[in-house]
């Protein structure tokens, strides 16, 4: 049957218009930024800090836990990281908009040999595949970008806690700091004070020795506190983004602990509706579960071609008309793909149980250590280092009247620094519970800044 020049040319309008039906699938222009951005604000993290490009802290030195944080959101180098893999997930989205470019083939015979003419074939050739399944594949690509700015919004959440943590390591860390550089003036004093008394014949020779090996000894715990506060100086400068060897500095002293109570019950609700790590999780099984279903059926298809062919024989005759091409899912139907997946499947469901289970057990443990920290401090403020302190005035005027030795001040005022220290401890512990509280919760704890 001969057909008409309307009939040869439906295959190739049919072509053009699939081929044409593959547009540019909708991505933002800042790939999704905009949207983890947005996600973070609503969990208490200035939007602003985001967008600060390379902060710098000479200026604000000595730096808040606020200043630190925004340095760290905007120069933290794996942070920055974490955003460029929406670029890729951006490309898998117009990648998956897409259908493989359309092959063209030509072939020109001669006939010579046997007098005759040429023979023209012309062909164009597309995947019929990739046709079928590209809604599918744009659908499970945008489900995965939503699933990946969810992984990275937990990232700046997880970089926030991180560089609250060693801000406030840090700046307990220069406090002791503090604290044994007195520690060491008292026992320098001392020793000095022991050997004028050796020379004076008041105290031994043993008894000088015990002094000078007292100086020693805070003289050494001393450097030990410098070398302990450099570490975490370079733990928080890294955090940061910025060169440890740089002026920035910290507060001397923590922040006394929050007056507001925190209610266990309201941090579990607020885990449960925060944590950007669970969402990323629960929509890692539902992308997982849509993948399994759709390789189920896309493994039949294989690798279907759509084209048409145009040829012309050696006697000025022209043939035209569709072809199709398909392999026959005799030996393979791809069935390893679908266990791939829903190995996948059941491991990914597996994570996001025990991440649930983890979510509810650093909530309790956060918030109970946490409150006992608190505890430690309210005691060491109100009773313990107050009792000390009249220890040590009392001592004072015990010695003025010289009813005690001069040494027993000393060791009383030691004393008092050593309980200082285990404060300044308990402090610490309870800003670093409260920054895991804040991270187990994925959110900015009632009443306090971010």
């Amino acid at each position: 049957m001969k057909l008409s020049s309307r009939s040869r040319r439906i295959p190739i309008v049919a072509m053009c218009v699939l081929m044409f039906c593959a547009g540019c699938a909708a991505v933002p222009e800042d790939l999704g930024r905009g949207d983890v951005t947005a996600l973070v604000a609503e969990r208490g993290v200035d939007p602003e800090a985001l967008r600060l490009p390379d902060m710098t802290l000479e200026t604000l030195t000595p730096i808040n836990v606020e200043a630190a944080v925004a340095a760290a959101l905007s120069n933290n180098p794996e942070l920055r990281a974490q955003f460029a893999r929406l670029g890729f997930s951006a490309a898998d989205i117009y990648q998956a908009n897409r259908i493989t470019n359309p092959l063209f083939s030509a072939s020109w015979l001669s006939a010579e040999d046997s007098g005759g003419g040429h023979q023209l074939s012309l062909g164009l050739v597309t995947s019929l595949t990739d046709i079928i399944t590209r809604p599918a594949r744009l659908r499970l690509a945008k489900a995965d970008f939503e699933r990946l700015k969810l992984d990275v919004g937990d990232a700046v959440m997880t970089t926030l806690a991180a560089t609250q943590t060693a801000y406030y390591a840090y700046v307990a860390a220069e406090q002791i700091v503090d604290l044994r550089h007195q520690t060491a003036k008292a026992a320098q004093l001392s020793f000095e004070l022991a050997a004028r008394f050796e020379q004076a014949g008041n105290i031994t020779a043993r008894e000088l020795a015990l002094a000078e090996a007292d100086a020693v000894e805070a003289e050494i715990v001393l450097i030990e506190a410098r070398q302990a506060a450099y570490e975490y100086r370079t733990q928080l400068a890294a955090q940061m983004g910025v060169s440890v060897a740089a002026t920035w500095q910290v507060p001397r002293q923590l922040p006394l602990p929050q007056t507001q109570d925190v209610d266990l019950q309201a941090m579990l609700a607020l885990a449960k509706a925060s944590r950007l790590d669970l969402a990323a999780g629960a929509a890692k099984v539902e992308l997982l579960a849509e993948q399994r279903g759709f390789e189920n059926w896309r493994r039949w298809l294989a690798d279907f071609t759509l084209g048409v062919e145009r040829e012309r024989e050696t006697d000025g005759a022209y043939l035209s008309g569709p072809t199709i091409e398909f392999p026959l899912p005799v030996f393979s139907q791809n069935r390893d793909v679908v266990l791939r997946l829903d190995s996948e499947f059941q491991q990914a469901l597996a994570e996001f149980d025990a991440l649930q289970l983890a979510v509810v057990d650093d909530v309790h443990m956060a918030f109970v250590v946490m409150g006992h920290a608190g505890d430690r401090v309210a005691l060491y403020r109100k009773r313990l280092l107050p009792a000390l302190e009249t220890a040590t005035a009392r001592a004072q005027e015990e010695q003025n009247f010289m009813l005690i030795g001069v040494f027993e001040l000393l060791a009383s005022k030691q004393e008092e620094y050593n309980h200082y220290q285990a404060y300044i401890e308990a402090l610490k512990e309870y800003w670093l519970a409260r920054t895991a509280l804040g991270q187990a919760v994925g959110n900015t704890l009632p009443g306090e800044a971010s």
